[in-house]
C-alpha cells in the first residue's frame, strides 16, 4: 500500500487572456484583477519612496525646527503628514516649503 502519491507539477498560465469558452463575467474579473495589481504596484512604489517621508521627530531635527512646532504644523495641516500605526510621518518637501515661506530657509 503506497503512503504517498506523486503529483505532477502544473505549469501556471503565462497570459492573462481568458481561455476560449470563458464567459464574459470571468473575463471581466480577470481585467479587474490586472487593474488592481497595477494600482497595488503603484501604491507600493509610493510607499517605498522613503526619501520623501520621515518620522516627525527626525524631520524636525533635520530641518532645525523644534519638535513641538513641527507637531503643531502637522496637526493643523500646515505641512503634509500621515499616521502609520502610532507614528507620524512628515512630508519633508512640505516642511522645507513651509520654512521657505516663513523665511527660515533659502
Amino acid at each position: 500500500m503506497p503512503i504517498a502519491h506523486r503529483i505532477d507539477p502544473i505549469d501556471p498560465p503565462t497570459t492573462t487572456e481568458p481561455p476560449a469558452g470563458t464567459d464574459a463575467r470571468i473575463a471581466e474579473l480577470l481585467v479587474t484583477v490586472e487593474a488592481l495589481e497595477t494600482a497595488n504596484a503603484k501604491l507600493l512604489a509610493e510607499k517605498d519612496n522613503l526619501g520623501v517621508w520621515l518620522p516627525l521627530k527626525a524631520a524636525a531635527a533635520d530641518a532645525g525646527v523644534p519638535y513641538e512646532t513641527a507637531r503643531s504644523w502637522a496637526a493643523t495641516k500646515k505641512i503634509e503628514s500621515r499616521r502609520d500605526g502610532g507614528r507620524v510621518f512628515v512630508g519633508v518637501n512640505s516642511l522645507i516649503d513651509r520654512l521657505k515661506r516663513l523665511g527660515r530657509r533659502s
